[in-house]
C-alpha cells in the first residue's frame, strides 16, 4: 500500500522535520491525526526525509540560501570586473608582442579577481545544489 500523496500531509511532515521533531513522533501523530496505518506513516516519513532533504535543510537554515545568493552575486561581479580589466591589458600586451609572463605580471590582480569570482560562483552554486541521492 502506498502512502498518501496529499500535499497538505506531505507539507506538514516536511515542516515537522524542519522543526526538528523526531520521526517517531511524527509517525505517531500521523496515525493519531490522519488515521494512517503505523507502517504507512513510517514509510511516508522515510520517503519525505530522503526525497525532500534539501527543502528540509533550507527550512532549518534559511541563511544558507541568503549567503549562497550573496556568493553567487559577488562572484559574478568579481568575474565581470576581472574580465573587463584583464582582456584589454592582455590584448594590448599581445599587440605589443610581450611574453605571457609579462602579460600575467601586468594583469595579475585581474586574474586573481577572475579566480576568486569563479570560486565564489562555484561555492554558491554547490550550496544551493540538491544533494546526491535525493
Amino acid at each position: 500500500m502506498q502512502p498518501p500523496n496529499d500535499r497538505a500531509v506531505l507539507e506538514w511532515v516536511i515542516q515537522s522535520l524542519a522543526e526538528g521533531r523526531q520521526p517517531g513522533e511524527i509517525e505517531a501523530e500521523l496515525v493519531e491525526r490522519f488515521g494512517m496505518d503505523r507502517h504507512l506513516a513510517e514509510v511516508l516519513v522515510q520517503q519525505v526525509e530522503s526525497r525532500d532533504a534539501r527543502e528540509i535543510e533550507l527550512r532549518r537554515n534559511p541563511l544558507l540560501m541568503f549567503f549562497s545568493g550573496i556568493a553567487l552575486v559577488g562572484g559574478t561581479l568579481l568575474l565581470v570586473m576581472g574580465l573587463s580589466q584583464a582582456i584589454p591589458r592582455i590584448a594590448a600586451a599581445i599587440t605589443a608582442g610581450q611574453s605571457f609572463a609579462s602579460m600575467a605580471e601586468t594583469s595579475y590582480l585581474a586574474i586573481l579577481q577572475i579566480l576568486i569570482g569563479l570560486g565564489l560562483i562555484a561555492a554558491g552554486a554547490a550550496a544551493l545544489k540538491k544533494p546526491r541521492g535525493c
